[in-house]
């Protein structure tokens, strides 16, 4: 059995930012609303961003080893 329809309307300047392609904007739309349905938990997010700036100051730490007279 195909799954359920939805139609709804948006306004214009919403419509004009999401994908020009059919396909691609139906599974952009299904991705936004499986977001708002399941939202991530605040733990999780700031786990992310901490793992996030870790490796972007190992990054750092390289290269500063890598420039001349440091």
């Amino acid at each position: 059995m195909p799954n359920p329809r939805i139609t709804f309307r948006v306004p214009t300047e919403i419509y004009d930012q999401l994908p020009p392609d059919a396909e691609a904007r139906s599974e952009w739309l299904l991705d936004a609303i499986k977001q708002k349905l399941s939202p991530p938990e605040p733990e999780d997010e700031l786990g992310k961003v901490k793992r996030q700036l870790q490796n972007l100051d190992a990054i750092v730490q390289a290269m500063r080893q890598q420039l001349p007279g440091t």
